[in-house]
């Protein structure tokens, strides 16, 4: 949809966003976007956040932002994940808190297919007129299990064609959905990429960076190749004994790297940090850092061939160049600005980019400054502004509150 489709000011409109708890992404950006908007309603914001599988952080979260002043928050801790049964507490918790808060709504933002499912419930049932569902990757096999698979995609399927939007957060994402069969009317299809927060303050010059050290953040799931980083730290080792890896994840830290560390011998090498909530506090630890770490592994049916990954965008925003694989169609853009090292995945490339930033400062600075423009293109106001625009709103000026074209510079 283009901006000129709009009809309905974002003031004037009930907003309801149902996300998984995690990491910073679309929604839980829009949710801080809208909610710092001068709303003329009480209600205009609601917001619903539950855990995700492999989470440390396990609570539910229920928001409502009816002023920029004025608002409430609760939580309400939650059981170890359960496969089926935490996905229909989820369900019941958000009719629960639907029900209390006696609200009707414009539009549902949600990702993922058991909260898309929800929504497209509360749609059958008339709480929210719309629905979008947020499409942050897409697995070409996403279960050994071939039942398992069947169920999955059809499921998938369904929140697809059900949902009255389908944002897409890579431009990949769709040529893999229909090479399976899954078809979207190009009406309906948005392209919003991984929207990125601008950083709180400056990145720190280089002799303030912690020597000799890397960061990590986010999954550890095998997709993401965190073994390779291991294999690399072994041997960048060898010419820099003090190499550190710092580790800041919202899952926990699994006993099959744990045990490879040790097994390398190289365990006091690497820091974990834990789960950071505090984003100031977050984005100091990737800040102090010199470089950033994403070696996502390559393989016909690993997710990252076609997802979206807000990593290595993370840590240009932060001035830290990225070393990254050629895996995820970011790499792409990373490679033509020249803000980052791409390797191939091997423990040789990724131990020779390492310690060509550890040892090379003007190399190291350029890729800093670059990586820093890059990030631009992925700040948070103007993909927000772009993407509810095309949701069939008309975005107004926070501050005025005039109406604005956001395809305008």
């Amino acid at each position: 949809m283009s901006s000129s489709n709009t009809s309905q000011k974002i003031s004037q409109t009930k907003f309801f966003i149902l996300w998984p708890k995690a990491s910073a992404s679309i929604g839980v950006i829009l949710t801080s976007f809208l909610s710092n908007h001068p709303w003329k309603k009480d209600g205009g914001l609601t917001v619903i956040n539950h855990p995700v599988l492999g989470s440390l952080v396990r609570e539910t979260e229920y928001l409502t932002s009816p002023t920029t002043t004025k608002g409430k928050k609760r939580t309400l801790k939650r059981e170890p994940y359960l496969p089926i049964i935490s996905p229909i507490i989820d369900g019941f918790l958000t009719l629960i808190y639907l029900i209390r808060a006696r609200r009707r709504f414009d539009i549902c933002i949600t990702a993922g297919i058991e909260l898309g499912l929800i929504a497209n419930f509360l749609k059958l049932f008339g709480i929210t007129r719309k629905t979008a569902f947020v499409v942050m990757d897409y697995w070409p096999r996403r279960y050994e299990s071939t039942l398992m698979n069947k169920l999955y995609y059809y499921i998938y399927s369904w929140c697809s064609q059900f949902s009255d939007f389908v944002i897409d957060v890579s431009p990949t994402i769709n040529a893999a959905r229909v090479r399976d069969g899954i078809e979207i009317d190009s009406k309906r299809l948005i392209y919003a990429p991984h929207p990125i927060e601008p950083a709180s303050k400056s990145y720190p010059p280089q002799e303030q960076l912690l020597p000799d050290s890397m960061i990590w953040t986010g999954a550890l799931t095998p997709e993401c190749g965190f073994e390779l980083v291991i294999n690399a730290v072994e041997i960048v080792r060898k010419t820099k004994p003090a190499i550190t890896v710092h580790i800041t994840t919202y899952g926990e830290f699994p006993d099959h790297l744990q045990k490879a560390i040790e097994e390398k011998g190289v365990k006091d090498n690497f820091h974990f940090l834990g789960y950071i909530k505090d984003e100031s506090e977050f984005q100091e630890a990737v800040q102090m850092c010199r470089i950033g770490l994403a070696p996502y592994a390559p393989g016909e049916t690993t997710v990252k061939n076609t997802a979206g990954v807000g990593r290595p965008w993370t840590y240009m925003r932060n001035g830290v160049p990225p070393i990254i694989t050629r895996v995820p169609a970011d790499s792409w853009e990373i490679e033509e600005a020249q803000a980052g090292i791409i390797i191939d995945y091997t423990k040789e490339d990724l131990a020779n980019a390492i310690l060509s930033l550890l040892s090379d400062d003007q190399m190291h600075e350029n890729y800093r400054k670059k990586g820093a423009e890059l990030s631009l293109s992925r700040s948070s106001g103007p993909v927000m502004k772009k993407l509810l625009s095309d949701l069939g709103f008309i975005v107004e000026d926070p501050e005025t509150n005039i109406e604005r074209n956001v395809e305008e510079p």
